[in-house]
């Protein structure tokens, strides 16, 4: 299995391989006339700024640190998206007066925190019982 750098370094090598056919494409297009460029250009745009960011989207996930909720600190709570002091605070409070939570989607039931926010960090959140030692 490729680590994740070895995969961001062939997505990289993939962009330059597609940059260097459009070069090539839309010189050779300028040469010939200007309806065959605009086709061209205009598809191989929708192509690279289309499905380009969606691969780096799925790579950049891998890198992202797992939290769980019920163990994480309030500065680890902060690492989510669209969690401040005061909801690290408030995930705490609910998680020390009701009990560890079940599902990750059980951050919901935070005051304040509400789909939006869960589907943000839906990735990242983990939930595993905390150890007593």
């Amino acid at each position: 299995m490729l680590s994740d750098q070895a995969k961001t370094q062939i997505l990289d090598i993939r962009r330059i391989r597609c940059f260097s056919v459009f070069y090539r494409e839309a010189f050779t297009a300028i040469e010939k006339g200007g309806k065959m460029f605009k086709r061209k250009f205009f598809l191989i745009v929708l192509v690279v700024f289309l499905i380009g960011p969606i691969s780096v989207i799925r790579v950049s996930a891998g890198d992202v640190e797992k939290i769980n909720i019920n163990t994480a600190t309030a500065e680890e709570l902060k690492r989510l998206n669209g969690v401040g002091s005061k909801y690290a605070d408030r995930i705490i409070a609910y998680r020390e007066k009701f009990g560890p939570f079940k599902a990750s989607e059980d951050i919901m039931h935070v005051s304040g925190i509400g789909l939006k926010t869960f589907e943000k960090n839906r990735e990242i959140i983990i939930v595993e019982e905390p150890t007593n030692n």
